[in-house]
């Protein structure tokens, strides 16, 4: 029987004592209803101390008689073929319900406190029967599963169990066509069934989660036209995943940044806020006027980058660690970093500390209680940016883009570990200061998490110049040389252009309808006010047929230009001002609008719009004359922000199979261009209220 999902969201920011709400609810649900609940926590410390916490502070019962042997085989045993003790509890729970409990409580409900891995373990295992209970997620889980990178070739042997479906270029879905047979087949051969022990539960899992894979070396592997048996793949968790249960509820800090919530709940309908555990929180948002933010360069932060020489023969990196000791001498502070070299076999951390620096590196997962909430100040050195091949691959499958993936994934790292000091303690008013390599992370924390903050740059010596000579031969080298210069010339060829268009004595043009091919131009857009003004007076018009209206375009336009067209990219000699069309999506003009606070921007509805289905134009001042090439640019990054912020665009969630769970943005692809042609505004004699 299909259970429908329902599914509660716990927004809280870091330190805002989330842990004790559950714990508080999950005691007076198990004490007045007999609830039972499972408390899923990412590390056994975690659950070692929310056990605690549920026996000194709430009496709770957890697990009856057996709490402490139930506790151990919950939170520290990994579910695998041959040990599931979690499963076999949660068995005997469900079945000897009664026998389990305490006679002096047998009226009260049964908790479980166990780690994210069992949890998902059990799930993966195809244990289905939680129909009874809570699920509470603390902290979200992960959207990803990691599969292997080689896959036997055994695989030859039943490859006919699966298929694979909505292949979108380089991305194909793997299904399971066969179970019975596939489950057969691992359970007879011993050879098989080790060599898919680690992952053969994903593959049984299709109906909780979706594997996808490289199409291309997939058809190449089981049609033995290729001798490797690498495949790029992919597990991503189905809402499906979060079902069986009397209700699920998953709680973390910034929850909406989260893959999970931007891929399968941002616009759900069985998803909903569980308001009553936010309102006991401690605070809503962090106040950022006591925070000073440090940075050392512009630009995205990496591995490669940290690794890069300046004019003082030092690393990037190690220029950034020496400019926070200096900051901080002789204070104490705490940092988070993951980059490492190798030395003599051994990965080793690159952090080099002056002498007498009083600093304490911070663990890898720094999630909730921890040894540093006295500290004030905080560096976070740490590079997360993946691997090219499983970014490909991850935003083919999700329709997620990199950036969404860099806030979910880096930025909320670093959030998570600023928040290990006294930034977690709302009534502690001192100065708190934090460093971070580059300036992106830094105007993040400024505007969206610490409100309020100071930046400040760190003044770190730049890159050394290249040596002279000829340069380092071989495919990479020579590849990635080839691969900088093009885009250093691409880009001192936009900037010279863009500097040559200021000098034109601009105008835009009008046509009359549709087949005006020449079009008369005009001047008033060098002057937005007049600009704005006189859009406001053609609006006063009224119309009952949109194409007895005239078109303005962004581009000046020289129909010499080119034989073949009149009004078309080859006919661009410039252009002002960016002109988006949006129709027949969910975000609304003062979405767009918030998403771009310091932007000045020129809306109207046009002639179809009405107030059930709202269509909107968008003009967007600019300063500067662009050539098409900046155009375009600037057109695409605005459609990237939108992705961000989870608006999509139609094609994209018709391509993922994400409709109704995507939110549209409703912007045209198709007019990202200099040429877009957009009717001037006019009220529609039908309706010329709406």
């Amino acid at each position: 029987m299909d259970h429908p999902l329902n599914i509660n969201l716990v927004n809280a920011p870091c330190a805002a004592g989330k842990t004790y709400v559950a714990l508080k609810k999950i005691a007076y649900a198990e004490e007045v209803s007999n609830q039972l609940t499972i408390l899923a926590q990412p590390t056994v410390e975690l659950c070692e101390e929310s056990y605690k916490q549920s026996q000194s502070r709430y009496k709770m019962l957890v697990t009856s008689k057996v709490s402490s042997h139930s506790f151990d085989v919950a939170s520290q045993l990994t579910i695998t073929e041959d040990d599931n003790a979690f499963k076999q509890l949660l068995s005997t729970i469900l079945t000897k319900n009664k026998q389990l409990r305490d006679p002096d409580f047998n009226e009260t409900g049964i908790t479980i406190i166990t780690t994210h891995a069992n949890l998902i373990n059990l799930r993966l295992s195809g244990f289905n029967d939680l129909h009874e209970w809570v699920v509470v997620w603390d902290e979200v889980p992960g959207y990803t599963i990691q599969l292997p990178s080689k896959i036997p070739l055994t695989f030859q042997y039943i490859k006919d169990c699966f298929e694979i479906e909505d292949q979108t270029g380089e991305c194909g879905l793997l299904k399971v066509i066969n179970k019975k047979q596939l489950e057969d087949t691992l359970a007879a051969d011993e050879v098989m069934n080790n060599g898919y022990h680690d992952f053969k539960n994903v593959l049984l899992a299709d109906d909780i989660v979706d594997i996808h894979v490289d199409s291309q070396q997939y058809n190449n592997f089981v049609d033995l036209t290729d001798d490797s048996f690498s495949l790029k793949s992919l597990a991503t968790l189905r809402p499906q995943f979060f079902g069986d249960t009397r209700e699920t509820i998953i709680m973390g800090a910034n929850i909406t940044n989260s893959l999970i919530y931007k891929a399968l709940f941002s616009d759900a309908d069985f998803v909903k806020h569980k308001t009553s555990w936010e309102k006991e929180l401690r605070f809503q948002k962090h106040d950022g006027s006591k925070v000073t933010i440090y940075y050392g360069y512009e630009g995205r932060w990496s591995q490669n980058k940290a690794n890069k020489i300046n004019i003082k023969s030092e690393t990037y990196l190690q220029a950034l660690v020496d400019a926070a000791a200096n900051q901080w001498k002789g204070k104490q502070w705490a940092y988070l970093s993951n980059i490492e070299k190798t030395v003599k076999g051994k990965k080793r951390n690159q952090i080099k500390l002056p002498p007498l620096t009083r600093a304490h590196e911070l663990p890898k997962k720094p999630y909730g209680f921890n040894k540093y909430s006295h500290i004030e100040r905080i560096a976070s050195f740490t590079a997360l940016i993946p691997h090219p091949d499983f970014v490909s691959l991850f935003t083919a499958a999700t329709g997620i883009s990199i950036e969404e993936f860099l806030l979910a994934n880096y930025y909320e790292t670093v959030y998570q570990s600023l928040m290990r000091g006294t930034m977690r303690d709302p009534d502690n008013k001192n100065p708190k200061e934090f460093v971070l390599p580059d300036k992106d992370t830094a105007d993040w924390l400024a505007s969206e998490v610490f409100a309020g903050a100071k930046l400040v740059k760190f003044d770190l010596p730049d890159e050394a110049p290249k040596k002279s000579g000829r340069p380092t031969t071989g495919t990479a080298a020579n590849a990635t040389d080839r691969s900088r210069k093009r885009r250093e010339k691409e880009k001192n060829e936009l900037l010279k252009d863009l500097h040559d268009a200021q000098s034109l004595d601009f105008a835009s043009y009008v046509f009359a309808g549709k087949f005006d091919k020449t079009g008369t131009p005009i001047t008033d857009v060098n002057d937005v006010d007049l600009f704005s003004n006189q859009l406001k007076t053609f609006f006063d018009r009224e119309t009952d047929d949109k194409h007895n209206n005239d078109l303005i375009c962004p581009a000046m336009m020289d129909a010499s230009r080119s034989t073949e067209t009149s009004r078309g990219k080859d006919n661009v000699i410039a252009a002002k001002h960016i002109y988006l069309d949006i129709d027949d999506g969910d975000m609304r003009h003062e979405d767009f609008a918030a998403m771009f606070p310091k932007w000045r921007m020129i809306v109207y509805s046009t002639f179809s719009s009405t107030t059930a289905k709202p269509r909107w134009r968008v003009i967007i001042p600019t300063q500067d004359i662009m050539t098409a090439a900046i155009y375009e640019r600037m057109a695409q990054h605005i459609n990237k922000v939108l992705k961000r912020k989870g608006y999509h665009p139609k094609k994209d969630i018709d391509k993922a199979g994400k409709q109704g769970i995507w939110k549209c943005s409703g912007l045209d692809l198709s007019k990202l261009g200099p040429t877009n042609m957009m009717y001037l505004p006019v009220r529609n004699a039908a309706h010329p209220n709406e």
